[in-house]
């Protein structure tokens, strides 16, 4: 499984350009690049805001699958990461200004046709300051920790 190109079609970002929302959702979308399915079986998404990433993720909300949550091989999942949350003021008004970031990151679990147990990790960030005059989106960060994107 493998997470799809962030800029093009990955994430469903969040609604507002360069002022961010109060509250905001953020969608993951994955591509089953295998070639069986795969029975998801945990997610966690995470954010946070300052200018440059940690070097080790903290991953705290987790949550898991229902049972027989199947992505069929070749398949792109709608939306099945998902994290609500809320940004502050202050927040909002340093990323708007470039003095910080928005940074999603999580796992997915999930278990192929031999019942081995899998997880693909995913680090994005919020590109709201994009000289060139096309839409704010998320990018992979260059950037990013290893420790944010090796998966088993």
């Amino acid at each position: 499984m493998e997470a799809k190109n962030i800029e093009s079609d990955g994430v469903v970002a969040i609604d507002g350009g360069l002022n961010l929302p109060e509250f905001c959702r953020v969608q993951i979308k994955f591509l089953n690049a295998g070639s069986t399915h795969a029975i998801l079986t945990f997610q966690c998404v995470e954010q946070y805001v300052g200018f440059s990433i940690a070097d080790v993720p903290n991953y705290k909300n987790f949550s898991s699958f229902p049972p027989d949550i199947i992505l069929k091989y070749d398949e792109l999942a709608k939306s099945i990461c998902a994290r609500n949350f809320r940004l502050s003021d202050d927040d909002r008004k340093e990323i708007r200004e470039g003095r910080s970031n928005l940074w999603i990151y999580g796992i997915v679990g999930y278990d192929d046709y031999l019942g081995e147990s899998h997880e693909k990790k995913f680090c994005i960030r919020w590109l709201g300051l994009n000289p060139n005059g096309s839409p704010a989106t998320f990018i992979r960060d260059v950037m990013t920790p290893e420790e944010y994107l090796n998966s088993y």
